[in-house]
C-alpha cells in the first residue's frame, strides 16, 4: 500500500489506510503505524515537560518579566514581575524567585520591590530559566561575609514553593468579594448609570479645583513679574535721568562690585552703625529683625563707570507700629527755592554744592531696630563683627521707613550750632549780627547748595559736623548738575534747565503713552476701576511729574489734578500721567 504520492510528498486521495481494518482516506497520519513521523511523535512526547503549568482558571498569563534587584546587604537576587503600573511609582510587586535542583527558578514569595533598588530588567523564558548574562552576575557576586550584621534568610520548606504565581487572579477574586464589589453587582442598569455619572461628576470637580489651584499659582507668579518689571522699569527711568546703570548679575557674579562692597561696608563701620555688644545668634521672643540686600549699580564718573554698591534694609519688615512714626520730610519749595536763588544772585554771593556722604548713616535713631546680618558679607572690614547673626543698629539705616525726617531732623539740628535757621522746608539762612541774612543753604535730602559771601568758611564749618564729599563750585561759568536740574552760573545771572532729565523721564514711558492728554484722561476713575496694586506706580509718575514743574510752572495744574488720584489708582490714571510725561 502506498502512503505517499511519490510526486506530491503528501497522501495520496485514494489511499485508504488498512490499519487494524480503519479503511478511512488519508487518515493514516493519526493511526497507522508505518507513518515516517510515527517514532519523532512518540519520542517527543516521551520527554519530561519543563513549561511552567498553564495558569488557573484558563486564563493567559503575559509574557513573564523579571528584574534584579538589590538586596538590603548589597546582594543581588531576581525576582519575578508580578504588578507594575501607574500607581505604583516608587516600587513593584514582585515574586522572589529561588532556584531548583533542575536549574530552573521558581516563585517563593510575594515582595515589594523599590525601583531605586532595581539593577536590571530581563525576560525569563517559557520554560522558567533565566538569561544567561543574569545567571553570570549571580554568579560573579561574593558570598555573603561570615561576619555580616544582616541575619541569614531562613530557607523556604518545599511545601511552600508554590507551582505557579497568579496575584492578580487571586487579587481579582478578593476584590470580588468586597462589599463594594457585591453592591455592584446588585445594582440595577439605571443605578450603575447613576453610580457612573456620580464618580464622573466628582472626578471632574477634583481635576477642576487642580486646575484652578495651578492656574492661582500661575497667576499670582505672572502678576509678580509684572510687578517687578514695572518697578524695574520705573528704576531704571530714575536712574537713567541720574546717570546710573543697574548691574546684571553676570557682573556681580565676576566679582566686580566686590571691591564697592567692601567699600560700603567699611562706611557702616566709619559711622558706626552696629552696636557690637548686641550680636546674638537668637533674637528675643516678639522681636522681628529686619533681612539685609545689596543695591548695586555703575555710576558715571568723569565718563567713566564707577561701581557703586549701597546696602540697604528691607523696611517693609520692620515691626515698629507705623502708625507712630514720624515719616514726614519734605523738600524745598520750587518756587520759593527759585525766589532765593535770585536773591543770591542778585547779592553776588558765590555758590558751591555738596553732597553728604552716607547721609543717614550719620543720624542716630533712637528705636530698637534689629537686623538679620547675610552670611556672605565681607566683615573683615568691620573689626569685631560676625556673620549671620542678629544685631541691633544705632543709626538710621537706607531703607528705614523713618531714616530721611530721622537724617533732616538731625541735620537741621546740628548745623543749628553754626547759626544756619531753617525759614521755610529745606531751606536755612544765617544771620549776621544785624540779624540780616548774609548767607543761603537749600536742602535737598543729602545734597546740599550753599550761597555765601566766602563759601569756603561755611563748608568748612558743615564740614567739621558731618561727613562731606569734595565741595563742586557752581559759580565758573559752567554747566553743572543739581538734583536733575542744569545749572550754569555768571555774574548776574543763572540758568536753569530740566531737558536732560526731561528727556530721560520721557525714555522710560511706553509707546501707547506717547499721545497727547485729552479730557477723557483727566476723569476720576470708578470704584470697579480701582487698583491699588498701581498706586507705588502712579505716585512714582506724579513724582516726577512735580520735579518738572519747578522749571515748567505752566504744568503746575496738571500736577496737582493727578495728585488727587494717587488714593485711587487705576489703569487709566496710570496712563494719563505716563502721557503728562
Amino acid at each position: 500500500m502506498k502512503h505517499l504520492d511519490p510526486k506530491k510528498g503528501y497522501p495520496a486521495a485514494n489511499v485508504r489506510c488498512s490499519f487494524e481494518g480503519c479503511g478511512m482516506v488519508g487518515h493514516y497520519m493519526k493511526c497507522c503505524p508505518k507513518n515516517p513521523k510515527r517514532k519523532q511523535q512518540q519520542a517527543k512526547a516521551a520527554e519530561p515537560s519543563n513549561r511552567l503549568p498553564p495558569s488557573p482558571g484558563g486564563v493567559r498569563a503575559p509574557p513573564l518579566r523579571g528584574v534584579l534587584a538589590h538586596w538590603s546587604g548589597g546582594a543581588l537576587f531576581p525576582e519575578q514581575v508580578v504588578r507594575e503600573g501607574a500607581k505604583q511609582m516608587y516600587g513593584i510587586t514582585a515574586a522572589r524567585l529561588r532556584e531548583g535542583d533542575d536549574g530552573v527558578f521558581h516563585p517563593v514569595e510575594l515582595e515589594k520591590v523599590k525601583q531605586k533598588d532595581i539593577v536590571e530588567r530581563f525576560e525569563i523564558s517559557s520554560d522558567g530559566r533565566l538569561p544567561q548574562s543574569v545567571l553570570d552576575r549571580l554568579a560573579e557576586q561574593a558570598l555573603p561575609s561570615p561576619d555580616s550584621s544582616d541575619p541569614p534568610v531562613p530557607p523556604v520548606p518545599d511545601s511552600e514553593i508554590p507551582v505557579d504565581v497568579d496575584v492578580v487572579a487571586e487579587q481579582a477574586a478578593e476584590e470580588a468579594a468586597t462589599a463594594e464589589f457585591v453592591r455592584w453587582s446588585e445594582m440595577s442598569k439605571s443605578q450603575r448609570e447613576r453610580h457612573v455619572r456620580e464618580r464622573r461628576k466628582k472626578r471632574r470637580e477634583v481635576k477642576e479645583a487642580r486646575i484652578a489651584k495651578a492656574f492661582n499659582s500661575h497667576l499670582e507668579i505672572a502678576c509678580a513679574v509684572m510687578k517687578a518689571e514695572k518697578a524695574r522699569k520705573l528704576l531704571q527711568r530714575e536712574n537713567d535721568a541720574k546717570g546710573h546703570i543697574i548691574a546684571t548679575e553676570e557682573e556681580v557674579a565676576q566679582g566686580l562690585f566686590k571691591e564697592s562692597d567692601r567699600k560700603e561696608l567699611a562706611r557702616w563701620c566709619l559711622c558706626s552703625v552696629f552696636d557690637l555688644s548686641s550680636q546674638t545668634l537668637q533674637t528675643e521672643q516678639g522681636v522681628k529683625a529686619v533681612s539685609l540686600r545689596w543695591v548695586r549699580t555703575w555710576k558715571l564718573k568723569d565718563g567713566k563707570r564707577v561701581a557703586k554698591s549701597r546696602l540697604v534694609v528691607r523696611g517693609f519688615q520692620d515691626s515698629r507700629n507705623w502708625g507712630m512714626l514720624e515719616t514726614y520730610s519734605g523738600t524745598a519749595d520750587p518756587s520759593l527755592a527759585r525766589v532765593a536763588f535770585l536773591w543770591a544772585v542778585f547779592c553776588g554771593l558765590q555758590a558751591v554744592k555738596m553732597d553728604v556722604s552716607t547721609a543717614f548713616l550719620q543720624a542716630p535713631i533712637k528705636d530698637a531696630v534689629w537686623l538679620r546680618l547675610p552670611s556672605d558679607l565681607p566683615v573683615e572690614v568691620y573689626p569685631g563683627l560676625r556673620a549671620g547673626v542678629f544685631i541691633r543698629i544705632q543709626k538710621a539705616v537706607y531703607g528705614l521707613k523713618d531714616a530721611p525726617k530721622v537724617y533732616t531732623s538731625y541735620f537741621e539740628k546740628k548745623v543749628r550750632s553754626l547759626g544756619w535757621t531753617e525759614i521755610s522746608e529745606s531751606i536755612l539762612v544765617r544771620k549776621n549780627r544785624k540779624g540780616e541774612p548774609v548767607a543761603l543753604l537749600v536742602m535737598h535730602v543729602d545734597d546740599l547748595f550753599l550761597f555765601s559771601p566766602s563759601v569756603d568758611e561755611d563748608v568748612k564749618g558743615i564740614q567739621g559736623l558731618f561727613n562731606i564729599e569734595k565741595p563742586e563750585r557752581m559759580d565758573n561759568g559752567e554747566l553743572h548738575l543739581y538734583v536733575g536740574m542744569s545749572i550754569r552760573m555768571r555774574p548776574g545771572e543763572m540758568l536753569l534747565d530740566q531737558s536732560s532729565y526731561i528727556q530721560g523721564m520721557s525714555e522710560g514711558v511706553s509707546e501707547k503713552a506717547r499721545k497727547p492728554l485729552t479730557q477723557k484722561d483727566l476723569l476720576l476713575p470708578e470704584e470697579k476701576d480701582v487698583d491699588l496694586s498701581l498706586q507705588a506706580e502712579q505716585q512714582k509718575n506724579v513724582g516726577c511729574l512735580g520735579w518738572v514743574v519747578k522749571t515748567q510752572p505752566s504744568l503746575s495744574f496738571l500736577f496737582s489734578h493727578l495728585s488727587c488720584l494717587n488714593s485711587c489708582p487705576s489703569r487709566s490714571s496710570v496712563l494719563a500721567t505716563e502721557k503728562a510725561l
